[in-house]
């Protein structure tokens, strides 16, 4: 092409035709400019292209990394399940120093020695921001609210971790002053320390502290920070399953609401935590109903002295619930024979026992 080129130029040169060789030479150069730019259309296109694969490879592990922050987030909750239980019986009810068989206290007794912080996996998604330019309209819609969980929740979090671990510093270290302190690192355990953490009001008063720094704090919001993981999953796993399709990836984070259908009925009011001190959160005609609509199981409250909303319950196994938003859990109890007696509701200050009636 370029040698034909170079004969037209050179016929028109020799015929001194000045402006048919000036109009050809401006034409040549057009033809070259528009070839300069097709070629960079396309360079740059297939640069895009390559970005939007490698994004979509990227989300792969922003879709594991939600997974692995959303199974971290329910280990915290059942923990927190677990030592919101035991702070009901330290707070609510008289307890005695006991130990087990081996000497060691029962476990309401440690209560506000340790935390569980809830640390947050984002190196996929740091790696996500940087093939996030010239995304597709479907990829930006895959990734909604990423940035949000990653950014603020994320930071809300990171504060409630160091709150939480703060009170139970607070606990650990006035350890320190009493006597019998490097005996308890030994772990031997004298009547003078199990005393201390059963009775001391004191000592009470910080493990309160710390239960309402993480029952009252961490939980609530590590709730939200899984509800909205959640709702990110869904988003990313939806655009990959659609342009990816895998029939041997499982089903996460969902609940068959007839596996929990004897959850259904009214339950009453029978106790709350309040009553030991004459200003009863509930009154006798207070219940809450657990029902069944579109496939998910929801409760609604009818409590006189309270604007508790109702809203859509978590199944966690065979033993608690929890519900979106509000802290707290929901502790199946059951009778001998294995059936379904009552709901116990516990979040941070407050304790009910409901008993089902129908």
């Amino acid at each position: 092409m370029i040698p034909f080129f170079r004969k037209i130029r050179k016929k028109l040169a020799d015929n001194n035709q000045f402006f048919r060789y000036s109009r050809y030479a401006v034409g040549e150069i057009v033809l070259v400019v528009i070839g300069i730019l097709i070629a960079l259309y396309i360079n740059n296109w297939n640069e895009k292209r390559k970005k939007r694969e490698k994004f979509d490879q990227v989300l792969f592990e922003v879709k594991k990394e939600l997974v692995l922050n959303i199974e971290t987030a329910r280990r915290i909750l059942n923990y927190y399940h677990r030592i919101d239980s035991l702070s009901n019986i330290f707070l609510f009810d008289s307890i005695g120093v006991e130990t087990n068989d081996s000497g060691v206290p029962l476990s309401p007794l440690f209560l506000g020695q340790n935390s569980y912080p809830f640390n947050i996996q984002d190196d996929a998604y740091k790696k996500l921001i940087e093939y996030s330019e010239d995304i597709s309209i479907e990829q930006d819609s895959a990734i909604i609210g990423l940035k949000e969980l990653y950014g603020e929740g994320q930071e809300v979090i990171k504060s409630y971790n160091e709150r939480t671990i703060s009170a139970t510093r607070e606990i650990s270290d006035n350890l320190v002053n009493f006597p019998w302190y490097s005996e308890v690192r030994a772990r031997k355990f004298s009547p003078e320390y199990l005393e201390y953490l059963a009775f001391d009001q004191i000592h009470k008063n910080r493990v309160s502290n710390y239960m309402m720094k993480a029952i009252s704090g961490l939980v609530p919001n590590t709730q939200i920070y899984e509800k909205y993981a959640r709702d990110c999953y869904r988003n990313v796993n939806k655009y990959l399953a659609d342009k990816y399709p895998d029939p041997s990836e499982p089903v996460r984070f969902e609940y068959d609401a007839d596996d929990y259908k004897y959850l259904v009925g009214t339950y009453k009011v029978i106790w709350d935590s309040t009553n030991k001190y004459k200003n009863s959160f509930t009154h006798e005609e207070d219940s809450t109903v657990i029902s069944i609509e579109n496939g998910k199981l929801y409760y609604t409250p009818y409590y006189s002295n309270s604007r508790i909303a109702g809203g859509e319950i978590i199944p966690v196994n065979h033993s608690y619930f929890r519900t979106e938003y509000f802290r707290g859990y929901c502790q199946m109890v059951y009778d001998d024979h294995g059936n379904l007696e009552r709901v116990d509701y516990s979040g941070g200050n407050l304790w009910i026992k409901a008993k089902k009636i129908r």
